[in-house]
C-alpha cells in the first residue's frame, strides 16, 4: 500500500492575508514533521507563487480538484472577482463543496488589527463578502483567529483531527510502530466526538500527552486544544468544560503553557475568579504562584510583593511540606530578577532544606532548587560551589529521569565550563544538550548544535570546535561526568536514596 499523500489548498485574498497564508504553510509543515515518521506526507498548495499559461481562475479550480482539504481564510476584503461577479475565494469554496473536499474555514476576528487598505469600503463588495460569510456559516462550523500564531495552532489541531480519521492513515499507523502522539490524539478526538469532555480533558491534561505534544514540536497545538476545550478567546461557541474543578485544573495548565501571553492572562483571571468556588488552599496556592510569576515576568515587583505574602499564607494553610518547599522558589525568582543574588540564594537554599526535610523527598523540586542555587552562585562568582550545585541538579534529573531538567542544568553547566576555559567539556555538554532537546522538543532552536557552539566558535575558531567535536563524539556524557568527578555526585545520589520516579519521562 502506498504512503498517504495529502494536498492542503490555501484559499484567501492575497495581499491582506499574506502573513496568515504563511501561517497555514507553517502549520502544514509542523504537522508534516510529526507524521512523516508514520509515512504520511502533507503538502500546502499556495498559488501566490508560480506561473501557468492557463487563465488564473481555471488554474485555481484545477488545483482545488486535485486537493484533499481546502483552508479558507476570510478577512475584510472581497478580493478579485470572476466574470460572474463571484470572488475567487468563494469560487474556490464552491468548487471544494462540489468536489466534497474536507473544508476548514477561519475568519479573522473583528477585534484583530486591520490596515485601512485591507478593509473594503465599497458597499457592493461588503454585501458580497457578508453573503459569502453567511454561506460558510450555513454549511459548516468555522473558527476565528486574532493573529497568525493562533491560526497556525488552531489549524494544526483541526488538520490533526481530520488526519487521524483517515482510513489510509490508520492503516499506515497499524503497519508501523504506533506514534504515542497519535494514540493520545485519537483518544482525545474520540472523546470529543462522543461528547465525553471530561475524558477529553483527562487525556489533554495528562503528563504523557503534554510531553508527547512537545516531543513532536506541537506545544502550541496543545495550547490550542486547551483553549478550544475552555473556550478561551472564542467569541462564538462557548465552552465544553463547565465543571468548576475540572475547568480550574485545565485553566492552570493553560496558564503554565501561556505565560506572558494575552490568552494566558485572561485564563489566570478566570482561575482567580474560581477560587471562591473551588475553596481549596492547594488551588489558591497555585493561582497565587502564577500571579506572582506573571508580575515578576513583567518586572512589576511592587505588585509581586503582596502576592508573595498571600502565596506563602496559602502554602502554610495547606499543611503540605511539599507545597511549602515550592513556595520558596518564587521568592528566589523575585530577588534574582532584581539582582539581589544573596537573598535569592538564601530562598533557594531554604527550598533545598524544605525538600530534604520531606518524608518522601520530591526529586523534581530538588533538582530545580539545586539548579537555581547554582545560577546564583555563578552570579556571586562562587565557581566551585556553582559546579557542585549544577552537577547535583543534573544528577538528580538523570535519576528521575527528566529530560527537561537535564536540559536546564546542562545549559548553565555548558556556559560555566566555557567561561572557565574547559572548551572540550563545554562542547561535550552542548552535544549532550542538543540531543536531549531534539528528543524533547524538536521545534526548539537548541537542537541546532551550530547555534549552541556559535560563541565558542567565534572566540576560539572553527578548527578548535572541529577537533574537540571529534574527540567527544559518542562519549559526550562521559566527558561531562569526568569534569564533575571532583564533586563526588555518585556518593551524593547514593546518600539521598533516590530512585527512578513513576512520573519521569515515559518514552
Amino acid at each position: 500500500m502506498p504512503h498517504p499523500i495529502y494536498r492542503i489548498f490555501i484559499s484567501s485574498t492575497f495581499n491582506d492575508l499574506a502573513p496568515e497564508r504563511k501561517a497555514v504553510e507553517q502549520a502544514v509543515a509542523d504537522l508534516n514533521s510529526a507524521v512523516a515518521r508514520a509515512g504520511v506526507s502533507l503538502y500546502a498548495i499556495d498559488l501566490r507563487r508560480g506561473s501557468s499559461p492557463e487563465p488564473p481562475l481555471e488554474v485555481c479550480l484545477q488545483e482545488v480538484r486535485l486537493s484533499d482539504v481546502i483552508v479558507t481564510l476570510v478577512g475584510k476584503c472581497c478580493g478579485s472577482e470572476t466574470k460572474t461577479g463571484v470572488s475567487y475565494t468563494e469560487a474556490e469554496f464552491d468548487e471544494a463543496t462540489n468536489q466534497k473536499l474536507h473544508r476548514l474555514a477561519f475568519y479573522k476576528d473583528e477585534s484583530a488589527i486591520f490596515l485601512p487598505e485591507h478593509v473594503d469600503t465599497d458597499s457592493q463588495k461588503m454585501r458580497k463578502l457578508a453573503a459569502f460569510r453567511q454561506k460558510i456559516d450555513s454549511q459548516l462550523k468555522r473558527d476565528t483567529f486574532l493573529n497568525s500564531d493562533e491560526l497556525r495552532a488552531n489549524l494544526v489541531r483541526d488538520l490533526m483531527r481530520w488526519l487521524i480519521a483517515q482510513p489510509q492513515v490508520a492503516a499506515t499507523l497499524a503497519r508501523r510502530s504506533p506514534v504515542s502522539f497519535f494514540a493520545g490524539g485519537k483518544r482525545y478526538f474520540d472523546a470529543v466526538n462522543q461528547g465525553d469532555y471530561e475524558l477529553a480533558a483527562d487525556v489533554v491534561s495528562s503528563r504523557e500527552f503534554t510531553l508527547d505534544m512537545r516531543r513532536h514540536g506541537l506545544g502550541s497545538v496543545h495550547q490550542a486544544i486547551l483553549a478550544d476545550l475552555l473556550g478561551i478567546g472564542r467569541r462564538y461557541g462557548g465552552t465544553q468544560i463547565t465543571d468548576s474543578k475540572l475547568r480550574a485544573k485545565l485553566l492552570l495548565l493553560f496558564v503554565e503553557g501561556g505565560r506572558g501571553t494575552l490568552s494566558g492572562s485572561v485564563a489566570l483571571k478566570e482561575a482567580l475568579n474560581l477560587e471562591t468556588t473551588i475553596s481549596d488552599p492547594h488551588y489558591s496556592f497555585e493561582v497565587a504562584r502564577e500571579q506572582v510569576r506573571a508580575r515578576i515576568e513583567n518586572n512589576q515587583y511592587h505588585l509581586a510583593r503582596p502576592l508573595l505574602k498571600r502565596m506563602l499564607k496559602c502554602a502554610y494553610k495547606t499543611g503540605d511540606p511539599h507545597i511549602l518547599a515550592q513556595a520558596r522558589e518564587p521568592f528566589g525568582d523575585f530577588y534574582r530578577k532584581q539582582g539581589n543574588h544573596k537573598k535569592a540564594l538564601r530562598a533557594y537554599w531554604k527550598e533545598i532544606n524544605d525538600v530534604c526535610a520531606m518524608q518522601e523527598m520530591c526529586p523534581f523540586c530538588l533538582s530545580d532548587a539545586f539548579r537555581h542555587a547554582g545560577k546564583e552562585l555563578i552570579s556571586l562568582v562562587e565557581c566551585n560551589l556553582a559546579f557542585d550545585r549544577l552537577g547535583k541538579s543534573l544528577a538528580i534529573a538523570r535519576i528521575i529521569p527528566d529530560r527537561s531538567r537535564q536540559i536546564h542544568a546542562l545549559q548553565f553547566l555548558a556556559q560555566h565550563l566555557e567561561h572557565h576555559g574547559s572548551i572540550r567539556e563545554a562542547i561535550a555538554a552542548n552535544v549532550w544538550l542538543a540531543r536531549l532537546v531534539a528528543e524533547t522538543d524538536p521545534s526548539d532552536e537548541a537542537t541546532n548544535l551550530n547555534l549552541l557552539l556559535g560563541e565558542i566558535s567565534i572566540r576560539y575558531g572553527r578548527d578548535v570546535i572541529k577537533t574537540h567535536l571529534e574527540e567527544v563524539e559518542g562519549c559526550a556524557e562521559k566527558v561531562v561526568d569526568e569534569a564533575l568527578a571532583p564533586y563526588h555526585l555518585d556518593k551524593f545520589i547514593k546518600g539521598l536514596g533516590l530512585k527512578p520516579h513513576s512520573a519521569g519521562d515515559h518514552w
